[in-house]
């Protein structure tokens, strides 16, 4: 049976995909639910590690004799430690562009806070002047 350690904390959307990878027949387990003993169990036997924010170090990995992927839930590879993955005959994956709606959402709102001045007057209101007339920026219809 393929065996999962997932390393972050549960959620409500961890536990509905991971509801459908124990339907496929696979194992699944938290990994910081477990207490010291129950990680050296899980680490004996986990094939797969889906991380998040989670450092992945040599050590970790060499914990983890079976261990075949690891998945990082996000861009970057910057808490998982690429040579000792690789001299372990670890592939590691991550999800580029999975974020990517999010990023162009968050630019576009940068760039219409920028415009109107956004940051700027909140500054201002918080500092106890109301002039959002006179700093106001330019408008525009879409």
């Amino acid at each position: 049976m393929t065996h999962i350690v997932f390393m972050e904390n549960r959620s409500s959307m961890s536990d509905a995909v991971f509801a459908r990878i124990r339907r496929a027949n696979m194992r699944l387990d938290y990994w910081r639910e477990q207490d010291e003993a129950g990680r050296q169990a899980l680490a004996a036997q986990a094939q797969y590690l889906i991380v998040g924010a989670t450092p992945v170090t040599a050590g970790l990995m060499a914990s983890m004799p079976q261990l075949k992927m690891v998945l990082r839930c996000g861009t970057g590879y910057d808490n998982v430690d690429l040579a000792a993955a690789r001299a372990q005959g670890v592939m590691v994956a991550n999800a580029a562009g999975a974020n990517a709606n999010s990023v162009a959402e968050m630019t576009i709102g940068h760039i219409l806070a920028l415009y109107h001045k956004i940051p700027f007057l909140d500054r201002r209101l918080r500092a106890g002047h109301w002039d959002m007339f006179m700093h106001r920026g330019n408008m525009f219809e879409m």
